[in-house]
């Protein structure tokens, strides 16, 4: 509501990102919300209209308002990387490839912690998209991108291979199988092609199910 504050966010000299510097508002989405949950999966663009907003800013003013004392629960997305740009780098061996989320569940204290909808599948999709429907790369050099080579540029020596006196975490799955049907509004969904998660040698999950046991463990560089 603070006319200089307005002023400050608009004309901020370190933005975040630049999709609303761009006036790209159709790329930014509403991931999570409390008391605007209902433009959950929206545009800023969209919720700009609906609302008779002159720009995305009026819209964002609009549901900072709105949350008042619940303004921290707003989560955004955006879609900040061109295909195009993915598509170059991804050329790259030394291309590692990882996901910006945090750790989520189906269910315990991380049950409704959400910071991409790309949190349980970007995996997932990162091997359907680019092996199965682009034919970029090789299925053993997809899996080596997503294991062995991220593993190597952290420093972690004993991780990423099936391999002797390595720890044992290891995902099956059926490449032909792969696909998600997440959302927005429902993205606490495992993918459809993987059947077996082990961690540590144990299963974790098995069918979609996931285990009563946890084995997993905070990793660092042990090079």
């Amino acid at each position: 509501k603070n006319p200089k504050r307005k002023d400050e966010l608009t004309h901020n000299p370190e933005p975040f990102m630049q999709l609303h510097v761009q006036g790209k508002w159709d790329k930014i989405y509403i991931l999570d919300a409390k008391k605007t949950r209902r433009y959950i999966g929206m545009n800023i663009a969209e919720i700009a209209k609906e609302q008779n907003c002159a720009s995305g800013w009026g819209a964002l003013f609009s549901l900072f308002i709105e949350e008042e004392d619940t303004l921290h629960s707003i989560v955004f997305t955006g879609e900040c990387f061109p295909m195009e740009d993915i598509l170059e780098v991804l050329q790259d061996p030394f291309c590692a490839v990882c996901s910006d989320s945090v750790a989520s569940a189906t269910d315990g204290v991380t049950k409704d912690v959400r910071v991409s909808p790309d949190t349980f599948i970007w995996a997932e999709r990162f091997l359907r998209t680019f092996i199965l429907e682009k034919k970029l790369l090789s299925l053993p050099e997809a899996i080596r991108r997503l294991t062995s080579l991220p593993a190597f540029q952290a420093g972690i020596r004993d991780r990423g291979l099936i391999k002797k006196d390595y720890c044992a975490d290891i995902v099956i799955f059926s490449p032909e199988k792969l696909n998600d049907d997440v959302t927005f509004v429902d993205s606490a969904r495992y993918p459809e092609g993987i059947n077996t998660v082990l961690i540590n040698g144990q299963v974790v999950l098995h069918e979609n199910v996931r285990a009563s046991k946890h084995s997993g463990m905070i990793l660092r560089a042990n090079s």
